[in-house]
C-alpha cells in the first residue's frame, strides 16, 4: 500500500494519469468559468449594480478578482487542513460549510421575495380600499 503511495508498482502509472487528467479537467473548468464571467461582465454589470457604467463594471470586475484570490487561497487552507485531519474530514467540512452557506442565503432569499410579495399585497391593498378580503390578508392596511 505504500508502494502505490510511493508511485511504485504496477497500479501506479495508471492512477498518475488519472489524477492529471482530473488536475487538467478541474482547471480546463475553473479557467472557463472565470472566462464566461470575464465575458458577460458588462452584462452582468447592468443587471447588479446600477449605479453607473463605469463603477458598476469596477465593482463587477472586483467580485471577479476576489473569487480569482479566493480559490488559492482556499486551497491553501483547505489542502493543509486536509494533510493535517485527513481528506475525507477536510471535504465533509467543506460540504458541511457550503450547505450551511446556501442555506442560510436560500433563507434570506425567501425572506426577501416573501417581503416583496407583502409589499406588493400592501400597496394592491391601499389602492382597492378597505374590503374584508384584503384585511384578512393584510391585517392592520
Amino acid at each position: 500500500m505504500v508502494a502505490a503511495f510511493r508511485g511504485e508498482g504496477e497500479h501506479a502509472g495508471a492512477s498518475s494519469k488519472q489524477a492529471v487528467a482530473a488536475a487538467v479537467v478541474g482547471n480546463v473548468l475553473e479557467w472557463y468559468d472565470f472566462s464566461v464571467y470575464a465575458f458577460v461582465a458588462t452584462t452582468i454589470a447592468k443587471q447588479f449594480f446600477p449605479a453607473g457604467d463605469v463603477a458598476a463594471l469596477l465593482n463587477t470586475f472586483l467580485v471577479y478578482g476576489i473569487g480569482f484570490l479566493a480559490r488559492p487561497l482556499g486551497g491553501i487552507v483547505i489542502g493543509r487542513y486536509g494533510d493535517v485531519r485527513g481528506r475525507i474530514v477536510s471535504i465533509s467540512s467543506l460540504n458541511a460549510y457550503s450547505g450551511g452557506v446556501t442555506s442560510a442565503v436560500s433563507k434570506f432569499a425567501y425572506a426577501a421575495a416573501k417581503a416583496g410579495i407583502l409589499g406588493m399585497t400592501r400597496a394592491l391593498a391601499k389602492e382597492l380600499g378597505p374590503s374584508v378580503a384584503v384585511n384578512a390578508i393584510c391585517p392592520g392596511v
